[in-house]
């Protein structure tokens, strides 16, 4: 639900420092939901400054609702990773390299949001003194935004989002 709020935890979370936010959901198929999630998730990424990860379940829950996948890697509103939005395949893993300095360069540049950070109240953090950083990924060269994005027309998700839910 995060995402469709009308006031977005991942605002206040920007404000505080952060830069990804992780979203597991869990949103079922609607013909051209998945168009209009990107929307959102590369308008939250663009106007917090950050990488938002959305990973979309996908299959049937068991009863009447099926789950498209469609899971996406956006940063700074620049779609890096987007995965398939029907498919039989159980797991699809999405990787990106993404340069934090990238996120913080593009973040100082909007000039609203420094004045909003500043005075916005503190978001509760956990502060750790370790890393999860590897050495050998200093020389991964960070992905590229993809040059095009589309998805299936609204006449193949109606073909495939029962059968695969019949399926499943």
């Amino acid at each position: 639900e995060e995402l469709w709020a009308p006031v977005s935890s991942h605002i206040d979370q920007s404000l505080a420092g952060a830069e990804i936010i992780i979203n597991g959901s869990g949103s079922h198929t609607e013909i051209r939901k998945a168009s209009y999630a990107l929307k959102l998730i590369r308008g939250a990424s663009a106007k917090c400054g950050l990488a938002y990860v959305f990973s979309n379940l996908r299959g049937c829950d068991g009863e009447r609702v099926y789950l498209n996948g469609c899971s996406t890697i956006v940063l700074n509103g620049d779609v890096l990773k987007l995965g398939e939005q029907y498919s039989l395949m159980d797991v699809e893993v999405l990787t990106a390299v993404i340069n934090l300095d990238a996120i913080r360069t593009y973040k100082n540049r909007i000039r609203s949001r420094s004045l909003m950070a500043a005075s916005a109240p503190s978001y509760p953090s956990v502060r750790v003194e370790w890393s999860i950083l590897c050495e050998h990924v200093f020389s991964r060269i960070p992905t590229s935004p993809l040059d095009t994005v589309s998805f299936i027309p609204p006449e193949e998700e109606i073909a495939r989002g029962p059968a695969l839910w019949m399926w499943d």
